[in-house]
């Protein structure tokens, strides 16, 4: 009697721990891809908070455009603007304006595309990471002339 008893204990602590392992093995898996979806929440909660106008965009001097941008109340501060010019042809030139918008805060930066027959501006917001790591908002304005 006192063989099956104990038999039936370590049977338990058996069961246990292999439960235990299995628990710790799917965490190890699924906590990357946890953590990773609330750093997509955190950053798109505060794209939306983040919003801004463009007002103009003179390209009239073929090697620069002025880009006029109003930001508008509220949001984090950011790390800077994408700024993506577009032509006809799809042909596209990214270029970046750093630093933070202030809030109701207007600016005007010259910026050369190098590319003619410009048709469109896109304009979104970017955050940095605590490592350096640049977290480009989905939502863009555009602004086409």
């Amino acid at each position: 009697m006192k063989k099956r008893g104990m038999s039936e204990i370590v049977m338990t602590v058996i069961m246990v721990s292999l439960v235990l392992v299995a628990v710790a093995i799917v965490w190890a898996v699924l906590g990357g891809f946890i953590e990773t979806g609330t750093e997509d929440i955190e950053i798109n909660a505060k794209c939306l908070k983040v919003d801004f106008d463009i007002n103009s965009v003179d390209c009239a001097n073929s090697s620069a455009c002025l880009v006029n941008i109003q930001r508008k109340a509220g949001g984090e501060e950011i790390a800077g603007l994408k700024v993506v010019f577009k032509t006809p042809t799809n042909s596209s030139d990214v270029l970046s304006v750093e630093g933070n918008i202030e809030p109701l805060q207007t600016i005007t930066p010259t910026l050369n595309s190098g590319l003619e027959n410009l048709t469109k501006v896109e304009v979104t917001a970017y955050f940095l990471t605590d490592d350096g790591k640049e977290l480009i908002c989905s939502q863009a304005k555009e602004y086409n002339f």
